[in-house]
Formats: structure tokens, sequence, C-alpha cells
């Protein structure tokens, strides 16, 4: 377990490429390591803020070598009994039990009934006794008295309803965010303009509360969550990146109230739901140091599509009889393939739906506001024209401009480049802050002599970007 812990098995890692956070990829033993920097620069490198690099890059036939000066525990426990080892963190430890998200942020692995072993990976913004104890809480009773919260049963902590239940889950995200994570604003790059900073210093993220939405913001370089430039002020971590078995811990300086935050970019990824990551497994869902490509077929009894006997499924699947079971659609990791280079955490949904086929599904919350819509897509050449159009629906009104992912050309004739794509669908405007159905269907029937992948499209995310007026 100790080599393992110090080997990064499947990428050759020269210290030009140590960011300053969480290193992107796996360890054998399926762990993150840290990189911090200190005062002396590339002189003064920490792994998980205790070991310092003294020797960098010692060149072997397979990889490089770093020296360190100490020895690296393995990472043990899940981010809740890590938390509860720490006296300083007592008040906060009594909540997530109170409410039992202790369990969520307990689990680090489980396994489904086809015997895949999925590994756990979550955020949580912890709180300090003396940050509690500066706002006159001592308990979970004191919380509910400033939250203006009247039930305080047993029950009523554990329901979704309660306020109590709802600022507590407002400090997780369902997925790992290093600050390396947190701090990536640059969201859609194709490589064909430069995106300017004013639009890429904030986002909005997702939490365990479903209503619950977190801004972050780089301001000065400085990271700020819910950050309000009317008071110039944000919550700020003031210990960052404690990596354990099933994610990472960030400490806030004050505590997190659930509030809509300021307009900022909201990105939907089409494959960022938690059944799915059961479904595909720890070894290739997200894996980013897996280094071949992987393709898992997602069938209706695997995630739910269309299929009455699933209640949790994550996508509605509908095609006619006819070609039923002709088309499909894919979780695709693209490890080393080019394809991935500039897709989130490497992936990709394919989308192949056939004539009269739709897949819809819900997004997760976004903030009321006036938006355009992209969407980011792989997009291939096709010397035979436009093929794989994909018309885009949201709450039931389908967007201004059709998505055409093989063989779109350019007003002058000439073909766009293949390569990894943004493509504006539309605008839209939402008067309240909730989830919405999103709706994709084909458009184009296939060529003459074509097959299924006339029909194929390559789709990592949708992006909202705030329109100011």
């Amino acid at each position: 377990m100790i080599v393992e812990y110090h080997t990064i098995a499947s990428y050759s890692l020269s210290n030009s490429y140590f960011p300053d956070g969480n290193i992107p990829y796996m360890t054998v033993s399926e762990d993150y390591l840290h990189i911090s920097y200190g005062d002396r620069g590339i002189n003064s490198i920490y792994v998980n803020n205790r070991a310092l690099l003294i020797k960098l890059d010692v060149e072997a036939s397979n990889g490089y070598i770093h020296t360190m000066d100490k020895l690296l525990p393995p990472l043990e426990g899940s981010i809740y009994t890590n938390l509860k080892e720490d006296s300083s963190y007592s008040i906060f430890v009594d909540m997530l039990e109170k409410t039992n998200l202790s369990e969520y942020l307990n689990t680090v692995y489980d396994e489904d009934e086809n015997g895949t072993t999925i590994r756990y990976r979550r955020t949580l913004f912890a709180v300090k006794n003396s940050t509690f104890q500066s706002h006159s809480i001592n308990n979970i009773y004191d919380l509910a008295s400033y939250l203006g919260e009247s039930d305080t049963s047993d029950a009523g902590f554990r329901s979704d309803d309660n306020l109590v239940y709802q600022f507590v889950a407002y400090h997780i995200l369902t997925n790992m965010q290093s600050t390396t994570d947190l701090m990536n604003f640059t969201v859609y790059d194709d490589g064909t303009e430069e995106p300017s900073d004013d639009v890429f210093q904030s986002k909005i993220l997702n939490t365990y509360y479903k209503y619950g939405l977190l801004s972050v913001f780089n301001i000065n370089y400085d990271l700020y969550l819910n950050y309000s430039s009317q008071t110039g002020k944000g919550i700020q971590l003031v210990e960052t990146d404690w990596n354990v078995k099933n994610g990472i811990i960030h400490t806030v300086d004050n505590i997190l109230e659930v509030e809509e935050p300021e307009m900022a970019n909201v990105i939907f990824e089409f494959t960022d739901y938690e059944l799915l990551a059961e479904v595909v497994g720890t070894e290739i869902y997200r894996n980013m140091t897996y280094g071949a490509s992987g393709y898992i077929n997602l069938s209706k009894n695997q995630v739910g599509v269309n299929n009455e006997n699933v209640t949790d499924g994550i996508y509605d699947w509908y095609q006619p009889t006819a070609t039923n079971d002709s088309y499909t659609i894919a979780y695709c990791l693209m490890g080393s393939d080019a394809i991935g280079n500039n897709a989130l955490y490497k992936d990709y949904l394919l989308v192949d739906l056939g004539t009269g086929a739709w897949l819809e599904m819900e997004t997760h919350a976004v903030r009321r506001g006036k938006y355009k819509v992209y969407a980011a897509y792989y997009h291939y050449i096709n010397g035979d024209g436009p093929i794989g159009q994909v018309k885009f629906a949201i709450d039931g009104e389908n967007l201004e401009n059709t998505l055409v992912s093989r063989g779109d050309r350019y007003d002058d004739g000439s073909d766009v480049p293949q390569g990894y794509r943004i493509f504006e669908l539309g605008e839209v405007e939402f008067d309240v802050t909730e989830t919405h159905t999103l709706r994709l269907f084909s458009s184009s029937a296939a060529l003459s002599g074509g097959s299924n992948s006339d029909y194929m499209t390559w789709l990592d995310y949708i992006l909202f970007e705030p329109i100011e007026e």
C-alpha cells in the first residue's frame, strides 16, 4: 500500500507539470496527491503539505523519480471519520450526524448488483467550532434558531425541507473539487479564440442540497465562494485540499448560508450523475489516469431509460419500435485519445439516436436569469455534407439553432475543422431558480446507404452564459 500510494503508474510526470493543487492523475492506490509551493517556488515543493521534494526529475527508462524528505502515510478513512477525529470540528460533526449526512460522507466503496466496485469522491466545505461560535452557535439547536427553523426534532433535522438539513447539505458537493478544480474557469475555449477575463472568472456549482447553488469567483487571484460585488466580500478557504479516501475537505472562514448567488457561468455536464458513476464503475468513470479509451454502452435496464421498473433512472430515452435495438447511448472516457484533450474530465456522452428518437434528462438547478446557451461537443468532418443534426429543447421549448456534429460547413462552403467545438444553441430566460428538463432529438435522416454513425454525436456539456442587461 505504501508503494502504491507513492506511484503514479500511467502518466510520466516531470516537475514542469506539477500543478498548484491536486495532481489530476491517480496513484496506483486510486488516490490523489496534492502539490503546494513554498516561498522559494520550485525549490520548495511540498506533497500533501507534508513532504518536501528534495530531488526532482531523475529520468528513468519508463518515467521520472522524485525524492522526498519523508514518507507519505497512505490515506485512511472517509471525510466523516477524518473530521470526527479532529475536535476543532465537533459542532459541525454533530450537525452531520443529526442530519444523517454523515452517512453520505462516510461511504468510500460500494458494490452494485453486478459486482462492480464503486469508489465515491465528494467535497466538503467544513466549518470549525471557532467560526460557529463567532455567530453564537454552539450546537445544532443554536443553528436552528439562527436560521429560523422551528422543527428541531430528530426526524425534522433529517428532512430535506428543514432549513438545518439544507444548510448542512449546502456545504457538500457530490463530486471532488480540489482548489485546482475550483479555480478552473476556462470552460469553452475551443482553440479558435481566447476567452475574455471578465467572462471566465466565475462559475456556479451545484451542492448536495438540490436547489442550493454555490458561486465561485476569482478576485485578483483569490478564490471566493458566494462573492458579492456590492459588499466586496465572500467566503474564503483558510485550509485547503485535505485529501481523504472518499474525497476532499476544505475549511471555510465563515458559515455558508444558503443564498441565491450572483449570476455566473453554469455548466451542466451530460455525464454528471452519481448513478452513472455507479453504472460505469470507478475504473473508468472520470478516471483521467485511465490510459486507454473506455466505452460503456448504457442499456435501458442499467440507467432507467424508458423502464418503468427503474425509479432512479438518469435518462428518458425514446425510440420508435422499428429502430429500438439499432441505436444506443454510451459513456465514453477518451483517456489518451486526442478527442478527449479539451473535454471536461476527458469524457463524453455519445448519443446515437436515429430518426424519430429523443433523449431527455433533468439538469441541475440553474439560477433565475437570462442566458446564452452553448453545447460543447467534438466535431467530425464528413465529405458528404451535414449529418448528426441535433435539436435541443429546454422545458418543452426548442432552442433556435441546430447542432451539426458531423460535416458542418461555414457560409463560404468550407468545412468546419475537425476537433473540439462550442456551438451557440440560442437564448433562454428562467423566472425562478430550479432544475429543468433538457431534451435532444435527431433532426436529420441518415444518408442513403449510410449507417448508425450518421447520427452519432459526442456531447461534453451545456453552458449557460449570463446575459447582462
